[in-house]
């Protein structure tokens, strides 16, 4: 990799996460490149992370913290534990995981009802992205079966725990029209995919400080489609639900029941001002933002 990157002679080399890091900083020693460490995660706390992967990485994250140039992370509890984890690492920029602002207000064109076989008139909970662990999918599905009538709920993703929901969803709907599975959209096609829910959920638990912190991609696609969101009571996820009146909170620990009775009170004027409250979010918080922050610190870099 490191004769690969020695090919374009690079002026800065940003590594995507603290693994690549190591391969930045040699490329530093033998041509003078800047390294930007781009951290999207709380590496020492994921939600797998094993004692000997706390202290590795802790060591790691430690050493190289000396010798970066530039820090960028997604959100500022992330920043700040860092920061005040590693005093030697460079002040941080936030780079937020924010979709563009295309606009908003497109016409729906009813694909996500098609592709699920619903009436355009059934409304949709929505969750899309990975199947991945310890984000509250097994909860979600159980909710499913429990959703007040004329509600669905619609799975697009992909993931390891896909047979494993799947045959969840076979046990709390048998019949298969409570719960939908479809596979997931091209992200040039995303928010034409998402209009079509009248709620985004993010029901992710509280199974570690990553977790505690996390700000997903889906804090932002959700609004740019339109589509308020029903999220777990995190620090980063309430302070945009709160701020903005996006959505609305579930409680900790998420359960069936706390879902299904979220979806079951949010009447129809409750969805309305938060879609107009998304508009407003995503206009003032988009990928155009951030982007104005990662051009400055490479400017400055250089």
């Amino acid at each position: 990799m490191i004769r690969e990157i020695l090919k374009f002679k690079p002026d800065v080399v940003h590594c995507h996460d603290l693994v690549t890091v190591p391969v930045g900083l040699k490329v530093k020693k033998i041509i003078g490149a800047k390294v930007v460490y781009d951290s999207h995660e709380i590496f020492t706390k994921l939600s797998h992370a094993t004692p000997i992967w706390e202290w590795w990485f802790h060591r790691v994250e430690e050493k190289i913290s000396h010798k970066i140039d530039g820090f960028v992370t997604i959100n500022k509890s992330i920043a700040d534990y860092l920061k005040k984890e590693y005093p030697a690492l460079p002040e941080p920029v936030l780079v937020k995981n924010a979709t563009k602002f295309n606009g908003g207000r497109g016409a729906y064109d009813g694909r996500l009802h098609k592709a699920t076989g619903l009436p355009l008139d059934q409304k949709i909970l929505l969750y899309q992205g990975g199947y991945s662990p310890h984000r509250g999918l097994i909860q979600l599905v159980k909710a499913g079966g429990l959703l007040p009538q004329g509600w669905t709920l619609v799975l697009m993703g992909w993931g390891g725990l896909e047979e494993d929901l799947r045959q969840m969803a076979h046990q709390v709907d048998p019949e298969g029209v409570r719960i939908k599975f479809i596979p997931p959209a091209p992200q040039t096609e995303l928010v034409c995919w998402s209009a079509g829910a009248t709620l985004g959920v993010i029901p992710y638990e509280n199974i570690s400080l990553n977790h505690w912190y996390c700000t997903p991609n889906k804090l932002w696609e959700y609004p740019a489609a339109g589509v308020p969101i029903l999220c777990s009571p995190f620090p980063e996820l309430s302070a945009v639900v709160e701020a903005f009146g996006v959505g609305a909170l579930l409680n900790d620990p998420v359960t069936p029941e706390a879902i299904a009775a979220a979806v079951a009170n949010m009447t129809a004027e409750d969805v309305q001002k938060q879609v107009e409250s998304c508009w407003e979010f995503i206009r003032k918080d988009n990928w155009g933002v951030y982007e104005r922050n990662l051009i400055d610190l490479y400017r400055s870099a250089l």
